[in-house]
């Protein structure tokens, strides 16, 4: 069993799809150790839902901690948790699971193994973790979600 170290946005990728308890029927573990704050203002009942799923919440170490800081100047366009993500990440070597594209970038120039969103989406799916309804269900999901993201409003 491998250990995933998760970020937010693909925890809420899945939130959205009201399928984060799908990822724990793969043969995978999950952890992250700042998703507590940055997951309680964006959404009501998901860190409730992935630590009853069994998400450990691990604690960093003071050389992570160290870390995270220069990755924070090295690379300024990482927050504070995504600098972390990538400490904690790199020196227990997780393969980092995110969507967020510097913290992706930073992940690859530092040698971490970088995966996304769909990466599960597709373990899932090798897996029978999800009936072709429940995949189509996720995938429509995601085409809403990422419409809007890209159509301009039409100008009156």
């Amino acid at each position: 069993m491998s250990l995933l170290y998760v970020d937010t946005n693909v925890w809420l990728d899945f939130w959205h799809a009201r399928s984060v308890s799908v990822l724990f029927r793969l043969p995978h573990q999950y952890c992250c150790c700042a998703f507590t704050s940055d997951l309680e203002y964006k959404t009501e009942g998901l860190k409730e839902e992935l630590l009853a799923c069994g998400l450990q919440e691990i604690i960093y170490t003071l050389d992570e901690y160290y870390q995270t800081e220069s990755y924070a100047k090295l690379y300024p366009a990482l927050s504070v948790h995504d600098a972390l993500a990538l400490a904690v990440a790199k020196s227990r070597n997780l393969i980092l699971v995110t969507g967020d594209k510097a913290l992706r970038n930073a992940g690859r120039k530092e040698g971490v193994e970088i995966r996304g969103s769909l990466w599960l989406f597709d373990s899932a799916c090798e897996h029978h973790a999800l009936t072709d309804e429940e995949s189509l269900q996720i995938l429509q999901i995601w085409l809403k979600k990422t419409a809007k993201k890209y159509v301009s409003p039409s100008p009156n």
